[in-house]
Protein backbone atom coordinates (compact mmCIF):
# COMPACT_ATOMS: atom_id res chain seq x y z
CA UNK A 1 0.00 0.00 0.00
CA UNK A 2 1.26 3.46 -0.71
CA UNK A 3 0.47 7.14 -1.11
CA UNK A 4 2.17 9.93 -3.05
CA UNK A 5 1.67 13.70 -3.04
CA UNK A 6 3.22 16.39 -5.21
CA UNK A 7 3.03 20.17 -4.74
CA UNK A 8 4.27 22.67 -7.30
CA UNK A 9 4.55 26.44 -7.26
CA UNK A 10 6.14 28.72 -9.85
CA UNK A 11 7.08 32.40 -9.86
CA UNK A 12 5.21 33.03 -13.11
CA UNK A 13 2.24 33.93 -10.91
CA UNK A 14 4.23 36.25 -8.60
CA UNK A 15 4.31 40.01 -8.71
CA UNK A 16 7.69 41.59 -9.41
CA UNK A 17 9.68 42.51 -6.32
CA UNK A 18 9.95 46.34 -6.18
CA UNK A 19 13.72 46.15 -5.59
CA UNK A 20 14.39 43.70 -8.44
CA UNK A 21 15.12 44.71 -12.02
CA UNK A 22 13.75 41.35 -13.19
CA UNK A 23 11.13 39.11 -11.59
CA UNK A 24 13.04 36.33 -9.74
CA UNK A 25 12.64 32.94 -11.42
CA UNK A 26 11.63 31.08 -8.25
CA UNK A 27 10.06 27.67 -7.95
CA UNK A 28 9.01 25.26 -5.19
CA UNK A 29 8.53 21.50 -5.50
CA UNK A 30 7.41 19.16 -2.72
CA UNK A 31 7.31 15.36 -3.01
CA UNK A 32 5.82 13.21 -0.22
CA UNK A 33 5.06 9.53 -0.10
CA UNK A 34 4.85 6.34 1.91
CA UNK A 35 4.93 2.65 1.06
CA UNK A 36 4.16 -0.27 3.38
CA UNK A 37 3.61 -4.00 3.13
CA UNK A 38 5.00 -7.44 3.98
CA UNK A 39 8.66 -8.37 3.53
CA UNK A 40 8.46 -11.01 0.80
CA UNK A 41 5.53 -13.31 1.52
CA UNK A 42 5.99 -13.14 5.29
CA UNK A 43 2.94 -12.78 7.51
CA UNK A 44 4.99 -11.66 10.52
CA UNK A 45 7.53 -9.24 9.04
CA UNK A 46 6.55 -5.95 7.42
CA UNK A 47 8.15 -2.69 6.32
CA UNK A 48 7.29 0.99 6.16
CA UNK A 49 9.13 3.45 3.92
CA UNK A 50 8.23 7.13 3.99
CA UNK A 51 9.91 10.21 2.60
CA UNK A 52 9.67 13.93 2.06
CA UNK A 53 11.60 16.08 -0.40
CA UNK A 54 11.25 19.85 -0.66
CA UNK A 55 13.14 21.81 -3.29
CA UNK A 56 13.02 25.59 -3.08
CA UNK A 57 14.72 27.48 -5.87
CA UNK A 58 14.57 30.89 -4.22
CA UNK A 59 16.40 34.10 -5.12
CA UNK A 60 17.73 36.86 -2.91
CA UNK A 61 17.25 40.44 -4.10
CA UNK A 62 20.46 42.40 -3.59
CA UNK A 63 19.78 46.16 -3.42
CA UNK A 64 22.82 48.12 -2.33
CA UNK A 65 25.23 50.85 -3.45
CA UNK A 66 29.02 51.20 -3.68
CA UNK A 67 31.37 53.88 -5.02
CA UNK A 68 30.30 53.07 -8.59
CA UNK A 69 26.58 53.54 -7.89
CA UNK A 70 23.53 51.38 -7.20
CA UNK A 71 23.74 47.58 -7.22
CA UNK A 72 20.64 45.54 -8.11
CA UNK A 73 20.98 41.84 -8.82
CA UNK A 74 19.09 38.59 -8.27
CA UNK A 75 21.13 35.81 -6.65
CA UNK A 76 19.98 32.16 -6.57
CA UNK A 77 19.59 31.03 -2.94
CA UNK A 78 18.31 27.45 -3.14
CA UNK A 79 17.26 25.31 -0.20
CA UNK A 80 16.75 21.55 -0.01
CA UNK A 81 14.99 19.48 2.64
CA UNK A 82 15.05 15.67 2.44
CA UNK A 83 13.60 13.34 5.07
CA UNK A 84 13.64 9.56 4.84
CA UNK A 85 12.40 6.94 7.29
CA UNK A 86 12.60 3.15 6.97
CA UNK A 87 11.11 0.68 9.47
CA UNK A 88 11.10 -3.11 9.61
CA UNK A 89 8.70 -4.72 12.10
CA UNK A 90 8.55 -8.34 13.20
CA UNK A 91 5.81 -10.09 15.18
CA UNK A 92 7.27 -13.01 17.14
CA UNK A 93 3.87 -13.76 18.64
CA UNK A 94 0.65 -11.99 19.58
CA UNK A 95 2.40 -10.79 22.76
CA UNK A 96 5.88 -9.95 21.44
CA UNK A 97 6.82 -7.54 18.65
CA UNK A 98 9.92 -5.54 17.70
CA UNK A 99 10.91 -2.99 15.09
CA UNK A 100 14.08 -1.42 13.75
CA UNK A 101 13.90 2.10 12.31
CA UNK A 102 16.33 4.39 10.49
CA UNK A 103 15.67 8.13 10.08
CA UNK A 104 17.64 10.54 7.93
CA UNK A 105 17.26 14.30 7.48
CA UNK A 106 19.36 16.55 5.21
CA UNK A 107 18.61 20.26 4.81
CA UNK A 108 21.38 22.24 3.06
CA UNK A 109 20.99 25.82 1.88
CA UNK A 110 23.13 28.08 -0.28
CA UNK A 111 23.82 31.82 -0.66
CA UNK A 112 21.99 32.76 2.52
CA UNK A 113 22.11 36.02 4.46
CA UNK A 114 22.31 38.40 1.52
CA UNK A 115 19.96 40.95 0.03
CA UNK A 116 16.42 41.44 1.29
CA UNK A 117 17.25 44.64 3.16
CA UNK A 118 20.66 43.57 4.54
CA UNK A 119 22.84 45.43 1.94
CA UNK A 120 25.03 42.29 1.78
CA UNK A 121 26.54 41.53 -1.63
CA UNK A 122 26.72 37.99 -3.10
CA UNK A 123 30.31 37.40 -1.90
CA UNK A 124 29.13 37.93 1.71
CA UNK A 125 26.77 34.94 1.57
CA UNK A 126 26.97 31.72 3.58
CA UNK A 127 26.32 28.07 2.76
CA UNK A 128 24.86 25.67 5.31
CA UNK A 129 25.16 21.90 5.36
CA UNK A 130 22.99 20.28 8.02
CA UNK A 131 22.13 16.60 8.50
CA UNK A 132 20.80 14.28 11.20
CA UNK A 133 20.76 10.46 11.46
CA UNK A 134 18.91 8.16 13.89
CA UNK A 135 18.81 4.42 14.47
CA UNK A 136 16.06 3.05 16.76
CA UNK A 137 15.28 -0.37 18.19
CA UNK A 138 11.97 -0.96 19.98
CA UNK A 139 10.77 -4.09 21.80
CA UNK A 140 7.24 -4.57 23.17
CA UNK A 141 6.54 -7.67 25.27
CA UNK A 142 3.35 -8.64 27.10
CA UNK A 143 4.61 -10.73 30.02
CA UNK A 144 1.16 -11.52 31.39
CA UNK A 145 -2.35 -10.03 31.36
CA UNK A 146 -1.09 -7.62 34.05
CA UNK A 147 2.49 -6.92 32.97
CA UNK A 148 3.83 -5.09 29.90
CA UNK A 149 7.47 -4.32 29.06
CA UNK A 150 8.45 -1.62 26.58
CA UNK A 151 12.12 -1.19 25.72
CA UNK A 152 13.67 1.32 23.31
CA UNK A 153 17.22 2.29 22.45
CA UNK A 154 18.21 5.09 20.06
CA UNK A 155 21.53 6.31 18.67
CA UNK A 156 21.81 9.51 16.68
CA UNK A 157 24.35 11.79 15.01
CA UNK A 158 24.03 15.41 13.94
CA UNK A 159 26.25 17.78 11.98
CA UNK A 160 25.45 21.46 11.46
CA UNK A 161 27.95 23.49 9.47
CA UNK A 162 27.78 27.07 8.20
CA UNK A 163 30.63 28.46 6.12
CA UNK A 164 31.28 31.73 4.29
CA UNK A 165 31.34 31.73 0.51
CA UNK A 166 34.48 33.92 0.60
CA UNK A 167 37.47 34.01 2.99
CA UNK A 168 38.30 37.70 2.45
CA UNK A 169 38.00 40.26 5.26
CA UNK A 170 34.57 41.82 5.57
CA UNK A 171 33.96 45.44 4.63
CA UNK A 172 30.69 46.90 5.92
CA UNK A 173 29.57 50.39 4.93
CA UNK A 174 26.45 51.37 6.83
CA UNK A 175 23.31 51.75 4.70
CA UNK A 176 25.35 51.04 1.55
CA UNK A 177 26.92 47.58 1.18
CA UNK A 178 28.67 44.67 2.89
CA UNK A 179 31.33 42.93 0.82
CA UNK A 180 34.07 40.38 1.36
CA UNK A 181 33.36 37.42 3.60
CA UNK A 182 30.38 36.94 5.90
CA UNK A 183 32.99 35.94 8.52
CA UNK A 184 30.88 32.96 9.56
CA UNK A 185 32.59 29.58 10.03
CA UNK A 186 30.77 27.43 12.55
CA UNK A 187 30.56 23.67 13.02
CA UNK A 188 28.36 21.91 15.59
CA UNK A 189 28.46 18.12 15.97
CA UNK A 190 26.56 15.82 18.30
CA UNK A 191 26.47 12.11 19.06
CA UNK A 192 23.63 11.14 21.38
CA UNK A 193 22.25 7.99 22.90
CA UNK A 194 18.95 7.29 24.72
CA UNK A 195 17.59 4.21 26.52
CA UNK A 196 14.12 3.58 27.93
CA UNK A 197 12.78 0.56 29.78
CA UNK A 198 9.19 1.01 30.98
CA UNK A 199 7.29 -1.62 32.95
CA UNK A 200 3.52 -1.32 33.25
CA UNK A 201 1.28 -3.14 35.72
CA UNK A 202 -2.50 -3.02 35.74
CA UNK A 203 -5.05 -4.66 38.01
CA UNK A 204 -8.72 -3.78 38.20
CA UNK A 205 -8.81 0.02 38.70
CA UNK A 206 -5.07 0.38 39.31
CA UNK A 207 -2.37 1.17 36.75
CA UNK A 208 1.31 1.68 37.62
CA UNK A 209 4.29 2.52 35.38
CA UNK A 210 7.95 2.53 36.38
CA UNK A 211 11.31 1.99 34.74
CA UNK A 212 14.64 3.41 33.65
CA UNK A 213 15.22 6.43 31.41
CA UNK A 214 18.50 7.81 30.04
CA UNK A 215 17.06 10.81 28.15
CA UNK A 216 20.20 12.12 26.46
CA UNK A 217 23.70 10.78 26.94
CA UNK A 218 25.68 12.80 24.43
CA UNK A 219 28.90 14.35 23.26
CA UNK A 220 28.69 17.78 21.69
CA UNK A 221 31.42 19.62 19.80
CA UNK A 222 31.64 23.25 18.70
CA UNK A 223 34.21 24.81 16.38
CA UNK A 224 33.68 28.56 16.08
CA UNK A 225 35.93 30.49 13.71
CA UNK A 226 33.61 33.46 13.28
CA UNK A 227 35.32 36.77 12.40
CA UNK A 228 38.77 35.17 12.13
CA UNK A 229 39.40 37.21 8.96
CA UNK A 230 38.49 40.56 10.48
CA UNK A 231 35.69 43.09 9.89
CA UNK A 232 36.10 46.74 8.87
CA UNK A 233 33.13 49.05 9.42
CA UNK A 234 32.62 52.50 7.87
CA UNK A 235 29.80 54.88 8.72
CA UNK A 236 29.34 56.15 5.14
CA UNK A 237 30.54 55.79 1.54
CA UNK A 238 32.49 59.02 1.95
CA UNK A 239 34.43 57.59 4.89
CA UNK A 240 35.08 54.40 2.91
CA UNK A 241 36.33 56.36 -0.10
CA UNK A 242 38.72 58.29 2.20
Amino acid sequence: HGTFNFTFRDASFNARDPFALLRPAEQRRIFEGALSGPVGHSKTTSFLLSGHRQEEDLQSIVFAADLNGPIQVNVPSPKRDTQLSFRVSHQFSSSHSVYWQYNEWDYPSFNQGIGNGSFALPEAATNSKHWERELIFNDRLVLSPKWLSQFQIMYGRERHQTISVSSAPQIAVLDAFTSGSAQVDLLNTENHFTVNEIMSWSSKKHFVKFGLNVPDWSRRGIENHNDFGGTYIFSSLQDYAA
